[in-house]
């Protein structure tokens, strides 16, 4: 395992973003957080699942 000051920048952002979301996934909160984080970043709408949920509503 290569030391922390070796690795590269976008090495470095890599192993601290995979570090946060493996933390985050611990607790409630965290699973939480995590998943209002990726629906906040989602810009595209899911249509099959939307098509599913109205499939019900009809």
């Amino acid at each position: 395992m290569e030391q922390v000051g070796e690795l590269n920048v976008l090495e470095y952002k890599f192993y601290l973003r995979e570090a946060f979301i493996y933390n985050c996934s611990m607790t409630t909160e965290g699973i939480e957080y995590l998943n209002n984080a990726k629906r906040l970043e989602t810009t595209e709408p899911d249509r099959e699942r939307l098509r599913e949920k109205m499939k019900g509503q009809r």
